[in-house]
């Protein structure tokens, strides 16, 4: 499964990309 997201911290926007075994940031 894969799972999009994302977060913002510190006013910059950061992307998430987790697959079952890739994290990629």
């Amino acid at each position: 499964s894969v799972y999009y997201g994302s977060i913002e911290a510190g006013g910059t926007k950061f992307v998430l990309a987790i697959a079952d075994e890739h994290f990629n940031i």
